[in-house]
C-alpha cells in the first residue's frame, strides 16, 4: 500500500509542477521602477516569448530585466511561439525599494565619524543585494542650540559644518536627509553619527 501511495504522489508532483524555472535572489518579488534582472528558462528547454501588461521586459545577454509599471503585482505569460497559447503564467508581487542607509563619508548611520569628509550618500549596504542609485535632495539637522540648518545637494556647508566642529568627542548627531531612488519615489531618512 505504501508504494502505491509513493508512487501515485510522484505521478502527481510529476504533474502539477510549474513548468518554468525563475531564478531570481528575491523569490516572486519585483521592485517598482527599478530593473529588476532576472534568469527564466522552461524546464524542458521549449522555446518561449515573454508577454505582460504590466511589466517591461527586456532581454538582455545575462537574462531578462522585468520593470513593473503597476505598484501592486505584475503577471508574466509564456507564450508558445509557434502555437500562440499561453502555457505557464508567474505572478509577482511588487514592492517598492527599500530604504537605502546613510553615509557621512564613509562612516554608515550609527557609526563613529571624522570630520574630515563633508558629503552625505544613501545606498545599500552588503546584506541589500540590489543596485539602485539615491541620489541625496537635500539635508537638515539641529545641531546644539539654534534652528534647524537645512541645505540642498548632498555637500555639508559650511554653517552646518562649524556647528558640527563645535561638538565634543562623543556626541552625536543627527542628520535628516531626502532621496529620492531610481524608481522616482522620494524618502526622508534620518542617520545618526558619533564623534
Amino acid at each position: 500500500m505504501k508504494i502505491v501511495s509513493l508512487f501515485i504522489l510522484i505521478a502527481l508532483s510529476g504533474r502539477l509542477s510549474a513548468q518554468v524555472v525563475f531564478g531570481n535572489p528575491t523569490f516572486h518579488i519585483l521592485y517598482y521602477g527599478y530593473e529588476n534582472s532576472v534568469d527564466i528558462g522552461t524546464v524542458d528547454g521549449r522555446e518561449f516569448v515573454l508577454k505582460s501588461d504590466n511589466i517591461q521586459i527586456k532581454n538582455t545577454n545575462d537574462g531578462f530585466v522585468l520593470i513593473p509599471s503597476s505598484r501592486e503585482e505584475a503577471e508574466l505569460l509564456f507564450i508558445d511561439p509557434i502555437k500562440g497559447n499561453c502555457f505557464d503564467t508567474i505572478h509577482f508581487e511588487v514592492r517598492t525599494l527599500p530604504a537605502p542607509e546613510l553615509y557621512f563619508g564613509a562612516a554608515a548611520s550609527g557609526e563613529k565619524v571624522r570630520l574630515v569628509e563633508n558629503h552625505i550618500t544613501a545606498r545599500y549596504g552588503a546584506y541589500i543585494p540590489l543596485r539602485a542609485n539615491f541620489k541625496v535632495i537635500d539635508i537638515s539637522s539641529v545641531i546644539g542650540e539654534g534652528s534647524p540648518i537645512t541645505q540642498s545637494g548632498n555637500i555639508i556647508g559650511d554653517a552646518m559644518m562649524s556647528k558640527l566642529k563645535a561638538l565634543k568627542p562623543g556626541d552625536v548627531f543627527t542628520i535628516t536627509v531626502t532621496v529620492q531612488g531610481s524608481d522616482g519615489l522620494k524618502r526622508e531618512i534620518k542617520g545618526s553619527w558619533k564623534l
